[in-house]
């Protein structure tokens, strides 16, 4: 969600298995009071009134941090990496939302485990969930792009080669490649 729009994008099951795309609608938003009517009205006129809905925020509310990941647990994990990336944000630590996820392994010999750390201001997720909610969605998740593309692609045919994924937007560049495994 932007703050002159948002995108919504509905998915069926496709026949077989995957995922098909069954509708998209681009909302401009007039103010931000405006919201969360026109997100319920096109939800309804969608016809996707009680799906479950995963939103994505915008790139400017998030931060994503590629570090060498120590051994601990998910709970631990979580902790240590706000203490790591407290310095390598624009907002104060306090004001972080965190999450992590592993990156495949390296072929490499002795290449250290990596992760993504996910920083991103508490109020901006908070907000669009606060819209969301208003607009009488059930959210199941706020995400960021790069796992979205990610999340989609995992319900797409999987070639056994490598394929990249491409997601261009005004000032965001955003690509993803994957090994085909």
């Amino acid at each position: 969600m932007y703050e002159d729009g948002c995108a919504l994008v509905v998915l069926d099951q496709a026949p077989g298995g995957g995922v098909v795309v069954s509708g998209v609608r681009w909302l401009a938003f007039r103010d931000a009071a405006d919201r969360s009517s026109a997100i319920r009205q096109a939800v309804r006129e969608l016809g996707a009134q009680g799906l479950p809905v995963v939103a994505n925020l915008q790139h400017s509310a998030y931060s994503l941090v590629q570090v060498e990941a120590p051994e601990l647990s998910d709970e631990e994990l979580r902790e240590a990496m706000r203490w790591r990336v407290r310095d390598l944000i624009d907002f104060p630590i306090e004001q972080a939302v965190i999450d992590v996820f592993h990156l495949p392994a390296s072929r490499r010999p002795g290449a250290p485990r990596l992760l993504y750390v996910v920083v991103a201001k508490a109020n901006e997720v908070d907000a669009l969930g606060s819209t969301l909610r208003a607009a009488d969605l059930e959210v199941t998740a706020i995400d960021v792009v790069e796992m979205a593309i990610r999340n989609l692609s995992m319900h797409l045919d999987k070639p056994a080669r490598p394929r990249a994924y491409l997601h261009l937007q005004p000032g965001q560049t955003v690509i993803e490649i994957a090994d085909g495994a």
